[in-house]
């Protein structure tokens, strides 16, 4: 199966992108996925200069390439290299994400999977056709996007539990700036990755780089095992 992991950031958050690079690399290798990190922030031809959509227009850019193209977020890190991105598939659905951090009723569009399947079409369809006319300049775009898909068409949709690829650390609350919402389910070692989201750029770095997750199946032992 030809796999790509694509990554990539805003100019703001590439020093985060780059503490999260090396788990990413040592993933790839270890399973023999490609790996590719683009930049985010430019025109597009429907949804102009959204930053909310350019993960979704992306993956859709390169599947055509490959039989799976799997985006995580700068701000995640993997953190279990047992975990194929095969793993994450349901039947024919061409997209795959996890539950929200907070709720248990939408999917987080933060890390996701799409498929390169007989439905793929289906999907990329009603993604621009919904995305450019309704929801251009909803706060949570793409994601809001996504969601009203897996509301009016869930055949095109897989929802993973978090621990698949939206576990948030318990330590995320320690650092986040007034947030007061609990966090539904938190990361453990046994999760594929960690999402540091919503809290300061130094603070991510910190926890990646300071491994303040203690994470046993970290990059060093993995590699050992190539």
């Amino acid at each position: 199966m030809k796999t790509l992991l694509l990554t990539g950031s805003s100019a703001e958050m590439y020093s985060v992108l780059s503490a999260s690079m090396p788990s990413k690399v040592a993933y790839c290798k270890y399973h023999g996925y490609e790996l590719k990190s683009i930049p985010l922030g430019y025109d597009h031809q429907l949804f102009g200069r959204r930053l909310g959509f350019e993960r979704a227009i992306a993956a859709f850019d390169h599947v055509g390439d490959y039989d799976a193209v799997m985006w995580i977020d700068a701000d995640a890190f993997i953190t279990n290299f047992n975990y194929e991105i095969d793993d994450f598939r349901d039947s024919d659905k061409p997209f795959s994400a996890s539950l929200d951090w907070i709720d248990c009723t939408t999917i987080s569009a933060g890390n996701f999977v799409l498929y390169n399947t007989s439905k793929l079409k289906d999907l990329y369809e009603e993604f621009v056709q919904f995305g450019s006319k309704m929801f251009l300049d909803h706060p949570e775009q793409e994601q809001r996007t996504l969601n009203f898909i897996l509301d009016s068409n869930p055949e095109l949709i897989h929802v993973l539990p978090r621990n698949y690829l939206n576990s948030v650390p318990e330590i995320a609350k320690k650092y986040r700036v007034n947030e007061e919402r609990e966090i539904a389910v938190p990361w453990n070692e046994n999760c594929f990755l960690a999402h540091l989201t919503t809290i300061p750029n130094e603070y991510r770095i910190k926890i990646m780089k300071e491994n303040l997750l203690n994470v046993k199946n970290n990059v060093d032992h993995q590699l050992g095992n190539c």
